[in-house]
């Protein structure tokens, strides 16, 4: 028996470590750490989301008060917690078209007068900048609280033009213009959102915006004109009249712009709707010059919801939010979804570990 007892001990020693551990009648406390070069690992840290978002109450006015369990929020069909909500000073960014081609019949002044209006119309806290565009994209001025270089840059530096470079000029307010400021950001466009260039650069103008985390706000033109141009392009008499090479020329061109207007209300309805705005689009011109209030007052409802969202480093995708309120006595709007961390460029997400 002792010679049966101590050859099992021997036995027992020889054993390799690496099998008593795979066995687990002795466990490894190393071996249950994550390996540091192990590609499947994934390191995930929590990201600080600021949501903006547009808040009324049931009677349409701006609610009283308002905290974070007024809202849940859903991304990618997950729940994330709610950190705080905040109402801080706006941020408009104008973005104004200067183009003009032969015959369209728009009118630069309209725009610089409704801009002005809305300048007019900031609050001692809030900022503007305004950008221009035709040939040319311009900043016309930089962020300011001076309602008076806002006014002096529009009336004396806005030069009309003949083409129309709209996307590249809205890529520019968000990449190279909103990232300067944080909080609240809101785009107003005072625009017929017709490129020269069709809508090739279309959704880099989107995904630009989005980026940035900013509501949109069109005052267009598109109806107004339309009303105007159909009558004349589309005439009756229009067939005899194209009997002559140089005025068909210029009925073809009232016609491919009519047409043209007609697939840019379109896509900035959408850009407004992406991004938790709203659009004006009315068919007269006095119409057209006494929307300031209306705008003002929608960028005025505006709120930053903050959310705690976990992710990848890496993480650079666009995802999905939805915003939902647990009063009976409140209605939100949000945008579509937002980039992930340094996707949205100057927001200054805050990212703990």
């Amino acid at each position: 028996m002792k010679y049966i007892l101590a050859l099992a001990l021997c036995s027992l020693v020889l054993v390799p470590p690496q099998a008593l551990a795979q066995s687990g009648r002795v466990p490894n406390p190393r071996s249950e750490r994550p390996n540091p070069d192990d590609k499947d690992t994934v390191r995930l840290r929590t990201e600080e989301v600021l949501l903006p978002i547009s808040v009324r109450s049931d009677t349409g006015k701006l609610p009283g008060f308002l905290d974070r369990f007024d809202f849940i929020v859903a991304e990618d069909g997950k729940r994330q917690q709610v950190t705080s909500v905040m109402r801080t000073p706006a941020n408009i960014l104008l973005v104004v078209d200067a183009s003009g081609e032969v015959l369209t019949r728009k009118n630069t002044n309209l725009n610089r007068e409704l801009a002005l209006q809305i300048i007019d119309s900031l609050g001692p806290e809030d900022r503007a900048a305004v950008v221009t565009y035709s040939e040319q994209i311009t900043l016309l001025s930089d962020w300011t609280k001076d309602k008076a270089a806002l006014r002096e840059a529009l009336r004396s530096k806005l030069k009309p033009g003949l083409k129309s470079r709209f996307y590249e000029s809205v890529k520019f307010a968000a990449e190279g213009v909103l990232p300067k400021v944080s909080g609240r950001r809101s785009v107003v466009l005072l625009t017929d959102g017709v490129d020269s260039e069709g809508t090739k650069h279309f959704e880099e103008a989107r995904d630009a915006l989005h980026r940035a985390r900013a509501t949109v706000y069109v005052a267009g033109h598109n109806r107004m004109l339309l009303e105007e141009l159909r009558p004349i392009a589309f005439n009756k008499l229009a067939w005899f009249e194209m009997i002559d090479p140089k005025v068909r020329n210029r009925y073809n061109a009232m016609r491919r712009y009519a047409k043209q207007l007609e697939a840019a209300e379109v896509v900035l309805e959408d850009l407004a709707k992406e991004t938790g705005g709203a659009m004006w689009n009315p068919e007269k011109r006095d119409e057209f010059s006494a929307l300031t209030p209306k705008i003002v007052e929608e960028i005025g409802t505006e709120y930053v919801v903050a959310y705690s969202s976990e992710r990848d480093p890496l993480d650079r995708a666009f995802h999905l939010v939805k915003i939902f309120v647990t009063r009976g006595d409140l209605k939100v709007r949000s945008r579509k979804g937002v980039y992930a961390n340094a996707g949205a460029r100057g927001q200054g997400p805050v990212v703990r570990e």
